[in-house]
């Protein structure tokens, strides 16, 4: 009995060791947010900021401010509306296709051998490193006169994070007993409404980790816009790399700017934390 409270003890002390890892550069991002210059490069650093300002986040989300570069109109606004734009509309396209994609396969009449192909040839698409296809996206788009638009990034995401989609999404659906969709159309709901109606409710967990997975690659993704975007559809990741520089860095700036980047997924996942929690440990009570 000892032995196990023991092991228990340690088990949470090393939980809480690895918690307090992860969590420390968050914390040590939004103190430096929240400190002046003079405070920032004190040595030794303060791990508590001593007097608390918001000139940084003033200085980057609006025009001018604080040591801040002109930054244009509305400041760094525009680039996180960039953002939300490019992220919120490919992730919803991506589950919407996804979720008849997936469906489609999980209900296809065919062998199952012939239906692991073709999902491994779906989920295979979404290992090509992005690096190579870079140039052939940048041709394109150069050729289409859609370099500087954020279509094109929202095009270039789905793409990427489509397969993805249909194939976490698959696992959900064929835990959905095949019946209760037969009696849905027996009570004469349509195909496409039975599905919507019956399926997609029962598949909820698994429509948010999907939403939230590739909402999160859309977010983050830097490659494709540094070389599909111009100044006016910078995404965020894109214009905070153009902070720092090899002759200065506004770290204060830059922190701040990590700050309100992970605010909108930090939100989206508090919103659909119950959902996402059900998808991710889907299965293991089986």
């Amino acid at each position: 009995m000892l032995k196990k409270n023991i092991s228990k003890l340690i088990c949470k002390i090393v939980l809480i060791i690895l918690i307090l890892g992860l969590l420390f550069p968050i914390y040590w991002m939004v103190g430096i947010s929240l400190k002046n210059k003079s405070e920032i490069f004190t040595y030794p650093p303060t791990l508590v900021p001593q007097q608390i300002t918001m000139d940084n986040y003033h200085g980057v989300l609006y025009q001018g401010g604080s040591e801040s570069v002109v930054l244009g109109e509305g400041g760094y606004y525009k680039y996180l509306r960039n953002s939300l734009i490019v992220a919120i509309i490919s992730s919803m396209i991506c589950l919407a296709l996804g979720a008849f994609g997936s469906y489609g396969l999980v209900r296809l009449k065919a062998s199952q051998r012939l239906k692991r192909n073709i999902s491994f040839w779906i989920i295979s698409t979404r290992m090509i490193p992005p690096v190579a296809a870079a140039i052939p996206f940048y041709i394109m788009f150069r050729n289409l006169r859609m370099l500087n638009n954020l279509t094109s990034l929202i095009i270039v995401y789905t793409s990427m994070n489509l397969p993805f989609s249909i194939w976490i999404l698959q696992g959900f659906f064929r835990e959905v007993p095949s019946e209760i969709y037969e009696a849905a159309t027996i009570d004469g709901c349509s195909p496409v409404a039975a599905f919507v109606k019956v399926v997609l409710p029962l598949s909820m967990p698994g429509l948010m980790t999907s939403l939230i997975f590739t909402t999160i690659f859309s977010w983050n993704e830097f490659l494709f816009a540094l070389i599909l975007t111009g100044e006016e559809t910078k995404t965020m990741p894109v214009a905070a790399a153009s902070m720092w520089s090899a002759i200065s860095s506004r770290w204060g700036e830059i922190a701040s700017v990590g700050v309100v980047t992970i605010i909108p997924v930090l939100i989206l996942t508090l919103l659909t934390q119950k959902h996402f929690v059900q998808g991710m440990t889907f299965g293991a009570i089986k």
